[in-house]
């Protein structure tokens, strides 16, 4: 019982100093990476996951915030951008020698596993009003799956039209996140 009192104002601190460190309220978005000297303004999708958890750090109003910046700066019909348009270091196409790719791999290329963080994150801010956008993210994804590989879809995307499917044929993480996203629809509608 004491221990649980000792610590009891830790989850508070941790949200406080997270936002301080973290959030800029003009911005309307999370830093990507910060230190004692700086703080990475890259809108990438590595802030989604603060919406996603069960016991955020994050609260309502920056949650929602991040989620709509992310769909209007990231979300693509096959996953999220790994880094916004307008960012100078974007890279639209995985194309080149390997060292070309592996550089291009989070400059800007598509990756659908993001998509169940988002979706889960969006569930979390908007609960049933989240169901049209999880329903057309998901569906989204009928004609792929007969197209890459039969009945799997792909590693990652370009990250501009028409958003051709790369790397791995039938990659698991991004399986098992439509997975997801099926299972969030279904909860919603039989709410």
């Amino acid at each position: 019982k004491q221990f649980v009192e000792n610590w009891k104002l830790v989850p508070l601190s941790l949200k406080t100093a997270f936002k301080d460190m973290f959030w800029d309220e003009k911005k309307g978005y999370l830093a990507d990476f910060c230190d004692d000297k700086s703080k990475d303004w890259s809108f990438r999708p590595n802030q989604i996951f603060a919406t996603s958890l069960k016991y955020s750090v994050c609260d309502q109003e920056m949650s929602k915030s991040v989620l709509e910046n992310t769909k209007r700066k990231l979300l693509t019909n096959r996953g999220l951008k790994t880094l916004s348009e307008d960012d100078e270091k974007f890279i639209g196409s995985y194309i080149g020698d390997q060292n070309t790719r592996d550089h291009s791999y989070h400059q800007g290329i598509v990756w659908p596993w993001l998509l169940g963080h988002f979706a889960q994150g969006y569930v979390n801010i908007f609960r049933d009003n989240a169901l049209p956008l999880l329903e057309e993210i998901y569906n989204q994804f009928n004609s792929e799956i007969a197209e890459y590989g039969v009945g799997s879809i792909g590693e990652i995307y370009d990250a501009e039209p028409p958003f051709e499917a790369k790397g791995t044929i039938a990659q698991a993480w991004s399986i098992s996140e439509l997975i997801r996203i099926k299972a969030l629809i279904n909860k919603l509608k039989n709410n």
